[in-house]
Order: structure tokens, then sequence, then C-alpha cells
């Protein structure tokens, strides 16, 4: 069987991905839910401000090189240039970890000032020293995950976001409870975020091990002949750097997406009349406990992107411009079968998820049922911006992005400080920007690819089974709450709105059966 026929199809690799992004995001739960418990709303806060610019800084280090690398990678492997493909990984490694020393010190450097001119509480430093390191680690990790991407190895990456997951938990949460009692909130905010260097540490040692174990058993082109030749290191550095620099100014523009919410919320929340505590618990609620839910289904749409880039530019290389069409299509319809009947769970049981797991106190459960849209339009603008990316056209999501990250910008400052709105001027803020980047995303795919998007399966199917579902999670919740208490009823209800999501999607044909068993198969010859 030759190298291409061992490959899993985007789907299934899709698939591996989103399993261990979801994993992981629910060990990311594990992690928001004690942690909120220990220090509250305002440690939350204090956890939460600093990350917006921290993922800046890690999109910056990175320059969009894991996504280069899988895309080189996936290129030179199609045409049996194996020792390229090595290549490509080498140098890779070295440009991302001298990228992550540098960001490393940017943190360190200019935290007080950028604490200062914020307008955030002084606490925020030690978070923002937690987080100082991490660059460097996730720097390492992402070279490998680059690579065994681009061979559509997607298992690798799943189980290094698994590990990170559970290191950050285990390391984080324990500090958080040690110091809190030690010490106080602001340096339980700041060892939680210790957490995430720690994960990514252990994720980074798991990838290194597990390269060594598939080279040493000749599971990849680590070990297989090929054509020998490759270009030169300077002009293939040349190339990494022509692809990762528009794909780093995506990840950049996404970051400052984010960053707009933290660096708006404290000034506009104070001059719509709070004070800044009360901003800081109202940061902490939606961004650490609506956000971390949300983005559960959005991992979908991001494991399905890391998937779909190598697998487009392959049917690119090869100029397979149907099977370019197929797979889009494919992908979008994937999105919709998941984030439909996301968004109308979380946004049906939105007080009571947030109850359950973050305590009967606990606010957000309103902001979580207007946000729960993000589960649709985001999942669906990353999957249109990996079809662009997987055929070279760099510049179009980025634009697409910076449009929209514009209208956030100007829509926070004017929302955010209405006292009517205050922080859901942010949630109104987002759903304008997300249609505007969708919107934009998906003529650019049509403009470039001729495909056929079945609506009924992809959108009307899912809807009216997502609508069967709420109805029921509505009245199971409704009538059970009252007999086995809140917290077990929605469990109950969630797992019954998922069984009859699918028997709804079954029995209407928006799946098919050999779908589902496609999905769990490897591609066959």
């Amino acid at each position: 069987m030759s190298a291409e026929n061992k490959r899993p199809s985007f789907l299934r690799g899709a698939l591996i991905l989103t399993i261990g992004s979801i994993l992981a995001r629910f060990l990311g739960l594990f992690f928001k839910i004690p942690l909120a418990r220990i220090v509250g709303d305002y440690g939350m806060g204090l956890y939460a401000y600093p990350y917006p610019i921290y993922s800046f800084l890690v999109a910056v280090s990175v320059m969009g090189l894991p996504l280069a690398i899988s895309k080189m990678t996936s290129e030179s492997i199609s045409l049996n240039k194996y020792d390229q493909a090595k290549k490509i990984f080498r140098l890779s490694m070295s440009v991302l970890i001298a990228l992550g020393l540098f960001s490393s010190l940017l943190i360190i450097v200019f935290a007080k000032p950028v604490i200062h001119f914020l307008g955030w509480p002084e606490e925020t430093y030690i978070s923002i020293l937690g987080l100082s390191l991490t660059p460097i680690f996730v720097s390492y990790m992402a070279t490998y995950r680059g690579f065994f991407q681009g061979m559509q190895m997607m298992t690798p990456t799943s189980l290094s976001q698994i590990i990170e997951s559970i290191f950050r938990v285990v390391v984080g949460v324990g500090l958080a409870y040690f110091l809190m009692s030690t010490k106080g909130v602001a340096w339980a905010a700041g060892g939680a975020s210790f957490g995430a260097t720690a994960g990514a540490l252990a994720g980074g040692i798991l990838m290194s091990i597990l390269y060594k174990v598939y080279k040493r058993k000749g599971k990849t082109i680590l070990n297989m002949p090929g054509v020998k030749e490759s270009e030169r290191s300077s002009r293939l550095i040349k190339t990494l750097f022509a692809i990762a620099i528009p794909a780093s100014l995506a990840s950049v523009v996404v970051s400052i997406m984010n960053m707009i919410n933290s660096v708006t919320v404290a000034r506009c929340l104070q001059s719509a009349g709070l004070s800044l505590v009360t901003a800081t618990e109202l940061w902490g609620q939606l961004s650490q406990k609506v956000q971390t839910l949300i983005n559960v289904p959005m991992m979908v749409g991001v494991g399905l992107a890391a998937a779909l880039v190598p697998a487009i530019s392959e049917s690119f290389a090869r100029k397979n411009y149907k099977d370019i069409g197929d797979k889009t299509a494919l992908a979008l319809r994937f999105v919709m079968i998941i984030g439909i009947p996301s968004m109308i769970g979380l946004s049906v049981l939105s007080d009571p998820i947030i109850k359950l797991l973050f305590g009967a106190d606990s606010g957000g459960g309103q902001m979580l049922k207007f946000l729960s849209f993000e589960c649709v339009t985001s999942v669906a603008y990353i999957t249109c911006q990996a079809v662009l990316q997987g055929m070279g056209k760099m510049m179009l999501p980025i634009r697409n992005l910076a449009i929209g990250a514009v209208v956030k910008m100007i829509l926070n400052i004017i929302l955010i400080s209405k006292p009517s709105l205050n922080i859901y001027g942010i949630i109104i803020a987002t759903f304008v920007a997300d249609i505007t980047i969708l919107t934009l995303n998906y003529l650019s795919v049509k403009k470039y690819i001729k495909f056929k998007l079945n609506k009924v399966n992809a959108f009307v199917k899912p809807i009216l089974s997502g609508i069967i579902m709420g109805i029921t999670v509505y009245f199971i919740y409704g009538i059970a709450k009252d007999i086995i208490g809140s917290n077990l009823s929605v469990i109950v209800s969630i797992a019954a709105g998922g069984i009859v999501y699918l028997a709804a999607m079954l029995i209407c044909g928006g799946i098919e059966k050999d779908e589902i068993a496609g999905l769990v198969k490897r591609k066959r010859a």
C-alpha cells in the first residue's frame, strides 16, 4: 500500500483533532470550575485580563509557521520529497524557538507599562509573569504539530492537547489553591496562569517523544525512501515565511479581535458607571466562564481547519479542483451539523449550565444565552478561512478579519459605554463582527471554488432537528428539576437532547449511517 493510501481522509483527521480539542476543552472546564470557586469572579478577572495580549504575542512568536510547516510538508510528501519535508521541520524548529524567546522577553519587560496604560488592577502583574515563559514552550510544541499535521497524522496533536490540558489543570489549580491560602487572590491568579506554562512544557515533551517513537517504528516519512533532492535552506526559509507571514497575520488579527475586549472593557465599563472591581468581575464571568463553554463546540471548527489546510493544499498541488470543492462542501456541512445544536442547547440551558459548573450563585447565564451564536458563526468563518489558506490565498482571510476587527473595535467603544448595555455591548459587537467576517470569507471562497452546498442537508435539517432537540431539552429540564434537582436535570437533559438530535438527523436524512461509519475508518485505496 502506498504512503498516500495509508494517510487518513481529512474529515477523519478533523475528527481526531476535534475529539482531542474537545477533551482538552473539557479538561479546561475542570480547570475553570474549581478555579472560579477558589479565586471568585474578581480573581478570574485578574487571571483573564492578560490572556488576549499573551495570545497575541504567541501568535507573533509562532508567526503562522505551524500552518506553513503543515502546508509545505503536505506538498513535499505529495511529490515524494521526503528529505525536503524533514529539512523544513529542522529549519522551522530553530526559527520558532528564537521567536518564542523574544516574545517571552517582551512579556516580562512591558508587563507594568501595559497594566498602567490599559487601566487594569495592579495585581494583574503576577498573572502576566505566570504566563511569561509560555511562548517558548508553545513555539517548540507548535513545530511538531505542524509537521505531524502536514503528514495528516492528527493523533499526536490530539494527545499533546490532552496532556497539555491535564498539566495545566493539575499545576494551575494546585498552585491557585495553595497560594490563595498563603498569599491571597492575586498570587492565586498568577499561579493559575503558570499552569499554561507547565502544560505547554508537558505537551512539547510528549511531542518530542512521539517523534522519536514514530521514527524508530518507521511509521512516518522519517524512514521512507523517495526523491532525495531538496531545495536550498535559504529558499525553503523564504518559502516558509512567504506562507507563514500572511498566515500569522490571520492569527494576529484574531488575537487582536480577542484583545479588543480586554483592552476596552475596563475603561468602557467604568464609563458606563461601574467600578473597576465590578468591571473586573463581569469580565471574569464573560471571558472565563461563558467563553470557556462556547469554546468547546468552537473546537470543531479549529480541529477541522487544522486538518483541512493540508488536505486542500494537497489537492491544490495536484490541481484537483473538484476535490477541493467536495471537501469544502463537506466541511461546511459538518460544522453546521455540530454548531447548530450546540448553539440551541447552550441557549436553552444557559443559566442551569452556568450554575451547575460554577455554583448556584454564579452569574453569566444570560451572557451565555446571547453569545451562543458563536457556535455557528465562528466555526463557519474559520472553516472558510482554512479553505482559502489551503489554496494559498493567505491575504484574503486577513483582509476579512481586519475588517471584522475594525467593526468590533468601533462597536465595543460605542456599546459597552452605554449603561443600558454595559458588558452586553461586547456580545452585540461580536455578533456583527462575526457575521461580517463570515460573509466576506464565504464570498471569497465562492469566487475561487465552484462547489455545491446542499442547503437542505447543511442548514434546514440541522435547524429542524436542533429545534426538536431544544424543545425536548426545555421540557425535560422543566419537569425533572422539581423531582431530581436542577444540577442532575441538566445532565439528564443534555444526554436526552443529544440522543434526540442524532435520531432526528438520522430519520430526516441529515446524517447517513455510512457517513458515521466513515468517520471512524481509514480511507482505503
